[in-house]
């Protein structure tokens, strides 16, 4: 029941609408919420990790394992463990894998909003070979450039990826298409374009 109440927390904290809004009170929380945020990163930098993308809610990070299996296997239990043995990240429970957004083999990384990544199935383990992708900057281009946006930076990122996949003994499901070989998402903000190798966690 405590922990049930500390997770609705920040929640009842963050609205203005809410008994419980207080300013000076949510400021004191996001400093908290910051340290253990870069807590957490120092530790998954010395796990080897590089972070791609981090907020309050979603880590996303590069594990460097070519290999999903059993690499990312070996190396989230690893991880897992390192975490726990930080008092103030033990509520994490990384072992628990609904904590787990998603896995992929590589991403073609600018912001949260723009980005296109290949998916591993979670339940195979093995890659999907097809490009998921969520461009918002298409929306400023001619509607007609706006499927060659989607379609080039799917290509860009599933080329490399696939010669690096057969390398590592990654099963290729067969050609895809050029049209079938990208799915777009809805949007979710800016950085740099960053194509990143191998295993990468959603968290």
């Amino acid at each position: 029941a405590q922990s049930q109440l500390l997770d609705g927390l920040y929640g009842w904290l963050a609205s203005p609408a809410s008994l419980l809004h207080d300013p000076a009170l949510l400021r004191k929380v996001h400093m908290y919420m910051d340290k253990v945020l870069q807590l957490f990163i120092s530790v998954l930098k010395k796990n080897g990790c590089s972070i791609i993308h981090a907020s309050y809610s979603k880590v996303l990070f590069e594990t460097g394992k070519l290999s999903v299996i059993p690499d990312v296997g070996v190396f989230w239990d690893g991880l897992c463990a390192n975490v726990q043995s930080v008092k103030a990240l033990e509520p994490l429970a990384l072992y628990d894998t609904a904590s787990l957004d998603s896995l992929y083999y590589g991403v073609l990384w600018m912001d949260p909003t723009n980005h296109s990544v290949v998916p591993i199935d979670m339940d195979t383990g093995e890659p999907e070979w097809k490009a998921r992708s969520t461009w918002t900057i298409a929306d400023f281009l001619p509607p007609a450039v706006r499927p060659s946006l989607m379609l080039y930076a799917s290509e860009l990122l599933l080329g490399p990826q696939k010669e690096l996949g057969m390398k590592h003994n990654q099963p290729e499901p067969g050609l895809v298409e050029e049209d079938a070989a990208m799915e777009t998402d809805a949007p979710d903000a800016a950085m740099d374009v960053d194509a990143r190798p191998g295993a990468c966690a959603d968290a």
